[in-house]
């Protein structure tokens, strides 16, 4: 599968005639997106084998168009009622005279803009398929980027006139300190049109659909059935530059490249763009870590170390962890500043495109507070009800034990791991669906709004699912486990009883064992018991200093099993939309060949039709096959806080997390390279609410980390509580100190400041300072105005002189 034959046979272009092809996934599509930047798909009728029932009513035609044209952000939008809807006029019609006055509409409305239009039938006629485009280097896309003040960077040509700033020579964009250059971008004015750089096909796209936004609405078209779906159209050049320098399954194991970021955005937009820059640099800088832990590992299984150098090779271990989270996330604002300035995303949320979803009437009603305290208050509910279903599992554990249960069960439960994935995987599926529906009620204004809060209801409860087990097990597990026995030769070989021998156990370990985890209850009854604290050794070792805890030892396996488990179904995942593409094609192309007559040649299979049943089965929207920005950056986060809080037990997790994270990253670029329907090219600020998560998790890895070293390991965990308590205080303290030196030694942005300075003043030279105009009734008297350096005029004027000197002072303008 991963080889770069096969991989080169993913995506080939050949020619046939006058006619190109591309093959991908297997299957030869003809290429049919010249002039094309966003193709439409309306379904036909029943007759024709669509799905549009033509004899059906539309009960109310003209409120239905209604809810189609009539735009809030556009007041001219109600005029285009006023022609073309005789037909709808009279009450009731049917629905096939309504999409057709619909469909006519929506032509006229893109014939008016001057928009590049072509239409061809599916491969088997049940849809109809409508190519859009526009002149990029005509007249009209120029009208509507200066409408929409749409936001473009300035040429070379801007800059040559700019003097030299310090080491900087002038006359040419400043470069940041990744070497890019960085240009400034402003609001297209026509006039200055030799000033911009040209329009890409990214802007093309954009400017389209603000168009058709300001006067249809896309949503309820399909609502209604009018319309199957949109999609940009695939750019075949780059599509294939993508393939052999990111997406290729053949790179499936190297580290994700630092020079593609250009290609990604022009492409996907900064949207997607954001993501797998965040998400390379992050697999980048796991490097150094996974480095160290596998060294860490070495050491710590290394025959003659001693305890006490294994002891301070854990603790520098957690402090190294706890660097390099805060690093990372202080470096990595640094690189999103750069992007964003580079990509010219400065307060992209404030001009973010209006969800027809929002409603300016409940804005500070008290009413959508109460939705907002709902959606909280379910948050908290969520996560008390899975702590309930793990309290449960425990119990249904426990009793698997003691033998109270069938054997089936048994196998099942004794499998930790597993079942603890299957736990996590159902309670965040389950959330998953939930979450939407709550975030909805909030009433959001943009697309990142909404993304925003949606991302942080499903972090708060996704991440305390996947990380209370652990916790639980951690920190708890030795005072809710505790295990009582009538005596203790029973309590012993209970807990090591496969490592008894003929002399017993080691006397060091049994007395260690008495002074630090048994105690005794019931004294004063006719049974007493000998109980052992919930976390106790593992084995009866010789060294009395140990911390090999059954809830280390368990912690351990518990967690490599979920990530080496999440991991591989995380891959599974990506995988499946994949082979299910393959297999529908290849369905669509046998039915078409077999529609074909006898001794002619099937029609073929256009790009547009396969990007059309992409859309289908694997669009980029939430909880779809296709992915989602959510979705793809939870997963990560998530396992990004498990490897920062619990990599102390396991430091083998950093190399896993390394390994799997690359494949991972390479899946996602092939999905959304070859699978995945080409989504709209978003714009974004950076990552969002996931600069927060990241925050958040770092913060949680110092309490972590602070944590297991105090509880879990020799000898602070033998130590009364309030001693525990004191070295938790004074570790915490240092460890956020640790944490404020990362921060301190990472660089910082001044580049962005000074290139933000730079780029202010090029624009402020191209501002063209033509007089004012002087209006006569804004024309004032200035001849009794004095400002000058002595005061004889007035003292003049004041004693009655008939003369003095005059000054004019105009002069200076």
């Amino acid at each position: 599968v991963i080889s770069e034959s096969t991989s080169a046979r993913l995506i080939r272009q050949v020619g046939e005639g006058d006619q190109e092809f591309l093959t991908t996934l297997g299957t030869k599509c003809l290429i049919d997106t010249k002039d094309c930047s966003l193709c439409f798909v309306f379904p036909r009728a029943t007759t024709a084998g669509g799905t549009v029932d033509g004899e059906q009513m539309v009960e109310e035609p003209m409120e239905a168009a209604e809810r189609i044209f009539v735009r809030p952000l556009n007041p001219d939008s109600g005029l285009t009622l006023h022609d073309g809807f005789e037909a709808l006029q009279n009450g009731p019609v049917s629905v096939a005279v309504y999409q057709e006055v619909i469909r006519n509409v929506l032509l006229q409305l893109m014939q008016r803009t001057s928009l590049k239009v072509f239409s061809f039938e599916s491969i088997d006629q049940d849809e109809a398929f409508l190519r859009v485009g526009l002149d990029r280097n005509g007249e009209v896309i120029k009208e509507l980027a200066q409408r929409f003040q749409y936001l473009m960077p300035f040429s070379d040509a801007a800059y040559k006139d700019m003097p030299p700033l310090g080491h900087f020579p002038g006359h040419a964009p400043m470069k940041n300190e990744s070497g890019q250059p960085v240009y400034h971008f402003s609001p297209y004015r026509m006039e200055a049109a030799h000033l911009f750089q040209p329009f890409r096909r990214v802007d093309e796209i954009r400017l389209i659909m603000m168009r058709l936004e300001r006067w249809v609405n896309l949503e309820e078209m399909q609502s209604q059935q009018l319309l199957t779906g949109y999609f940009p159209a695939e750019d075949v050049t780059s599509r294939k530059e993508l393939h052999e320098s990111w997406s290729g399954l053949s790179k499936i194991f190297t580290l994700p490249p630092t020079s593609h970021g250009g290609l990604i955005h022009n492409y996907f937009g900064e949207e997607i763009s954001f993501f797998f820059a965040w998400f390379g640099f992050y697999i980048r800088h796991m490097v150094p870590l996974a480095v160290i832990g596998v060294c860490i590992q070495v050491a710590d299984v290394a025959p003659g170390l001693d305890s006490g150098t294994r002891h301070k090779l854990r603790l520098a271990w957690a402090i190294v962890l706890v660097f390099w989270t805060a690093g990372f996330s202080r470096k990595w604002q640094g690189k999103e500043a750069r992007a964003r300035q580079t990509w010219g995303m400065k307060d992209h949320d404030a001009r973010d495109t209006e969800l027809n979803s929002y409603d300016p009437n409940l804005v500070g009603t008290w009413w959508l507070e109460i939705r907002k305290m709902i959606g909280n208050l379910m948050v908290v509910v969520y996560c008390t009800l899975f702590m309930l279903v793990l309290v449960a599992a425990e119990a249904l554990k426990t009793e698997t034990s003691k033998g109270l249960v069938g054997d089936a069960v048994t196998v099942v439960i004794k499998n930790d791991g597993i079942v603890l994935v299957a736990l996590v995987k159902i309670g965040g599926f389950a959330w998953g669906k939930i979450a939407p529906k709550l975030v909805s009620l909030q009433n959001h204004r943009t697309k990142a709004s909404f993304d925003s809060a949606l991302a942080f209801s499903l972090f708060a409860v996704k991440l305390f699912i996947a990380m209370w087990p652990f916790v639980k097990t951690a920190f708890f597990q030795t005072y809710t486990s505790i295990e009582c026995y009538t005596s203790e030769e029973r309590l012993l070989d209970a807990i090591w009883g496969q490592y008894k021998t003929g002399a017993g156990y080691p006397t060091v370990a049994v007395e260690g064992l008495r002074q630090n985890y048994l105690f005794h209850k019931g004294f004063n009854t006719s049974q007493p018991e000998v109980c052992v604290m919930g976390c106790f050794p593992a084995m009866p070792e010789l060294e009395a200093d140990t911390d090999r805890t059954n809830c280390w030892l368990e912690l351990r396996d518990t967690l490599s099993t979920f990530y080496v488990t999440g991991a591989a179904m995380q891959i599974l995942f990506l995988l499946i939309p994949a082979l299910l593409t393959i297999i529908t094609m290849s369905l669509e192309v046998r039915k078409a060949k077999a529609r074909a007559a006898p001794g002619e040649e099937a029609r073929p299979y256009s790009l547009l039709q396969f990007q059309a049943k992409c859309l289908a089965l694997s669009p980029y929207q939430y909880q779809s096959w296709g992915g989602s920005r959510v979705e793809d950056f939870l997963e990560n986060i998530i396992g990004f806080a498990l490897l920062t809080s619990f990599a102390l037990v396991n430091p083998l997790m950093s190399l896993l997390a390394l390994v799997f994270n690359c494949v991972t990253y390479r899946c996602y670029a092939f999905r959304m390279s070859h699978v995945t329907c080409r989504p709209m090219p978003h714009g974004a600020e950076g990552i969002g609410y996931f600069n927060s998560a990241m925050n958040i998790v770092a913060a949680i890895a110092v309490l972590v980390n602070v944590c297991l070293v105090v509880v879990i390991t020799w000898p602070i965990h033998l130590l009364p509580m309030w001693q525990k308590f004191a070295a938790f205080i004074s570790l915490e303290h240092a460890f956020i100190l640790v944490s404020l030196a990362a921060t301190f030694f990472v660089s910082d942005t001044t580049d962005v400041d000074v290139i933000e300075r730079y780029n202010i003043d090029t624009a402020a030279k191209l501002t063209d300072y033509r007089p004012l105009p002087r209006p006569s009734s804004e024309s004032y008297d200035y001849s009794q105005v004095d400002i000058g350096l002595q005061p004889h005029r007035r003292a003049a004027r004041d004693v009655g002189a008939t003369s003095a000197p005059t000054v004019s002072y105009m002069g200076l303008w």
